[in-house]
């Protein structure tokens, strides 16, 4: 019987991880390795493909591209554009290349707060850069006839062109899914749904001594409380954690110097440098990563003086909406993200007499960088109803003391159905299948729907199949979760 072509599109970041499992399909399948990081693969001076070159493995990278493009950036070249609409055409199914462009963060100037992303003066140098893309795309495809193809990284504009061509070609497009409890599982569908390999299990009776344990321990994970800390004790809190944030950075710039060094050697090698699309010179970076801190606890100041203690908004009738960490791979790939749009239309569409509770994502705060600006903060405050409050307010004690969650997709709507409480999503994702979490489209926001009962016990039943098809945070990098990942992907 004839091998199935597998292409691995793997990430600079994790070629090894993707190495290893592919030699655990390599007796099953035929192998095609894919660089997809078409940035990384020119700053990383293609070392994976070479790599793969070296041990006579069939593979491709967009470094040839990547080179001409930078290049020839500044040069008066013509663009195929009616080669575009035909690829929109014959690969894409109802979605098109401006939309794709859009769900990666690194060419989405539109909707893209990030300054350490530089975007060239001239709009049509992205086509030219996307065309150059997509012609190797297809050349790729054309000669390998792929069946499979499997990511574990499937948020950039190659992985997303792929996935909407498997649609409309009918290959089989397969990625690794980060579950709310940091279980690695698989999906057929870029994460927007559940996966549908675990949905036909859901029949299956899993004894009661077993689904009462996996609770437990579930709950703790996902549900449990931190203590309440008075707007005070938060801004105190937040100011210590920026200066260390501040302290830190500083120690950390003798890597923004190392890299500084090593963008001079590439510009000497290859004439030319790499800061548009990707990121800016690294010298700037060090000043742009301060300024993100600095953005961050100017925004302490900003909530401790326009926020409510978490006791004086418990007393309210609420909607909670938690923001969302951006740019963030899941939420680009929705279509029409947009939170300050989703507000108002929050405010449109519920009674008048709740309050809405937006809170920052802590990630921001943390190991991430706030994008946002402080204006950004204004005009979602701009109606009255609307309260901010810390990003270390507890998201538990908010969810049970609010009268619905609202938000695009993210852990809070599961952790409100799972508290029985409604919630309502204006995105996509796995956990649009769950009991209690309703698009904010279809289902009107009043009591009777805020009263229902909601299924946890289907709401757990599926919880407890996706874990039994999922490799543990802590076992993905062994050989034992390896085995397990790529049985799950025969399984699918």
């Amino acid at each position: 019987m004839k091998k199935k072509t597998l292409a691995i599109l793997y990430y600079e970041n994790n070629f090894e991880q993707c190495y290893k499992l592919s030699k655990k399909f390599s007796k099953r399948y035929k192998l095609v390795f894919i660089s997809t990081s078409f940035f990384d693969s020119l700053t990383n001076l293609d070392l994976p493909h070479k790599k793969l070159t070296k041990l006579k493995q069939r593979s491709y990278s967009f470094f040839d591209e990547m080179h001409y493009f930078h290049k020839n950036i500044d040069n008066n070249i013509k663009i195929d554009f009616k080669y575009i609409k035909r690829f929109e055409k014959k690969y894409l199914n109802q979605i098109t290349i401006d939309q794709v462009i859009n769900f990666d963060y690194f060419l989405n100037e539109k909707n893209n707060p990030r300054e350490d992303v530089k975007f060239h003066k001239d709009k049509s140098k992205k086509i030219l850069l996307v065309s150059l893309l997509l012609k190797k795309i297809e050349r790729i495809i054309k000669t390998e006839n792929i069946d499979i193809f499997f990511t574990m990284f499937n948020a950039n504009f190659i992985n997303n062109c792929i996935y909407y061509m498997s649609k409309k070609t009918k290959t089989k497009f397969v990625n690794t899914l980060l579950n709310r409890d940091c279980s690695i599982s698989l999906s057929e569908n870029f994460g927007l749904d559940f996966p549908s390999f675990i949905k036909k299990q859901n029949s299956i009776s899993i004894p009661k001594s077993n689904l009462i344990s996996f609770k437990k321990q579930y709950d703790e994970i996902l549900l449990k409380s931190n203590k309440n800390l008075s707007n005070l004790k938060t801004f105190f809190f937040g100011i210590v954690n920026e200066i260390k944030r501040i302290f830190l950075h500083i120690v950390d710039s003798k890597r923004f110097f190392l890299n500084s060094l090593d963008y001079k050697k590439f510009i000497n090698k290859f004439g030319y440098g790499t800061e548009y699309y990707y990121q800016k010179k690294q010298f700037n970076l060090f000043f742009i990563h301060l300024r993100y801190i600095l953005r961050s606890l100017f925004l302490h100041f900003y909530i401790f003086f326009k926020g409510k203690n978490s006791e004086e908004i418990f007393k309210r009738k609420y909607i909670y909406v938690p923001l969302h960490y951006y740019p963030e791979a899941y939420i680009y790939n929705q279509i029409k993200f947009d939170e300050l749009n989703m507000v108002n239309k929050i405010l449109k569409n519920t009674p008048k007499e709740f309050c809405i509770v937006i809170k920052p994502h802590p990630i921001f705060f943390t190991y991430g960088y706030e994008q946002h600006k402080i204006n950004y903060y204004e005009k979602l405050l701009k109606n009255k109803r609307v309260i901010i409050t810390s990003p270390y307010t507890c998201s538990i004690s908010l969810i049970k003391n609010a009268k619905t969650t609202i938000t695009y997709t993210g852990t809070a709507l599961l952790q409100s159905a799972l508290l029985n409480k409604p919630s309502f999503r204006f995105g996509n994702s796995e956990l649009n299948i769950f009991n209690g979490i309703y698009s904010f489209f279809k289902k009107k926001i009043n009591k009777k729907i805020l009263e229902k009962k909601i299924n946890n016990n289907f709401n757990y039943n599926l919880l407890y199949l996706l874990n039994k098809n999922s490799v543990n945070e802590n076992e993905i990098y062994t050989d034992k979760g390896r085995n397990k990942l790529v049985n799950l992907f025969f399984k699918l």
